[in-house]
């Protein structure tokens, strides 16, 4: 597999105030952001803000990612462009 990328994703209410908190309490760098709702951090991991309507809750299920409880809040992202073949391959 030729894999691109392989971060941790914390899903987050706002963004914003995550920005923040990382940006200027921490001193991280953002790298990549995409409407202020994600954000890659050079340090290795992202925040995405998750909206009611967003694919995330509503295939993990809204109360596994909202439930401030829950200490399981992320994913592990890998990104490829040979997902079609990784797909197809069966794991022995």
């Amino acid at each position: 597999m030729n894999l691109k990328k392989c971060m941790p994703v914390l899903f987050v209410k706002d963004a914003g105030i995550s920005k923040k908190f990382y940006t200027e309490l921490l001193r991280f760098t953002v790298v990549m952001d995409n409407g202020g709702t994600n954000l890659t951090f050079k340090e290795g991991f992202a925040v995405w803000q998750i909206w009611p309507d967003n694919i995330i809750p509503k295939t993990l299920g809204a109360e596994n990612i909202t439930n401030q409880n829950n200490t399981s809040r992320f994913e592990l992202c890998f990104e490829t462009d040979e997902i079609d073949q990784i797909y197809r391959t069966p794991v022995t």
